[in-house]
């Protein structure tokens, strides 16, 4: 995995493919320019696809035909001649061609494919496994506190918008807790707006002194507001995700 995302980072027939795509019309550097200019790339890249290559040999050797009946054993076959395929034909292939560079780019977006073996990987670490089986069957109680904590967040932000956001006569040119003018209108004049801001104060974000005292200095009683949105979110709902997990 560790190979996987340095190559994401740099590989050399996807620099290869870019360089050739992005100098149309000029004169293309060959392959052997190209991998010369990225040595340690190339040489990874080859180690890796050898050794991908050879433990597919041997398991094919091993198992026979029995071998294609595992369903991740044919993911690894489709990965492994992907990664030949990308490593050690693309290269071979005409830089100067464009037209051609362009349709053999949408191979890039395939190579992702590899990172399935990571799930593989995973199956072999019982521990990490427990781990993803747990988050995936929790997936269904997450979707309806999502649900519920935003449907909560966009009534309390109508709520707000209408009584602060929309409050001028309130707010506006008076002086906060603090001595100065609290912009109210950028913290609640629109529901979406009032949204982000309920978020914040659920996160505990810099929620007291950015935004809650500065409200109760002028309303008071919207203290009580923010302490059930708090008791029922932060220290509810949320403490239900992490009970799940």
């Amino acid at each position: 995995m560790l190979f996987i995302g340095l190559e994401a980072d740099a590989s050399p027939t996807e620099q290869l493919l870019q360089d050739a795509t992005t100098n149309n019309g000029a004169q293309c550097k060959s392959p052997a320019e190209e991998i010369k200019e990225r040595f340690f790339w190339f040489i990874s890249e080859n180690i890796f696809t050898v050794v991908f290559l050879l433990e597919m040999i041997l398991r094919l050797k091993t198992h026979r035909l029995s071998y294609f009946m595992d369903g991740w054993n044919l993911i690894d076959f489709a990965l492994v001649w992907l990664a030949v395929v990308d490593t050690w034909i693309l290269p071979l292939v005409s830089e100067c061609a464009a037209s051609d560079v362009r349709a053999l780019t949408a191979l890039r977006v395939v190579r992702m494919l590899r990172l399935v073996r990571f799930v593989r990987l995973l199956r072999m670490f019982k521990e990490l496994w427990l781990i993803v089986e747990g988050l995936v069957h929790s997936v269904r109680t997450l979707a309806w506190v999502a649900v519920f904590l935003v449907c909560l967040i966009y009534v309390c932000a109508i709520f707000l918008t209408m009584q602060v956001g929309h409050n001028h006569e309130v707010y506006l040119g008076a002086l906060s807790y603090d001595g100065t003018e609290w912009a109210y209108s950028i913290y609640f004049g629109t529901v979406p707006r009032s949204m982000l801001t309920l978020w914040q104060v659920i996160t505990l974000d810099n929620w007291a002194d950015g935004i809650v005292r500065h409200v109760i200095h002028q309303q008071p009683l919207m203290g009580f507001l923010f302490i059930l949105l708090i008791l029922s979110t932060t220290y509810g709902l949320l403490n239900i995700v992490v009970g799940v997990i």
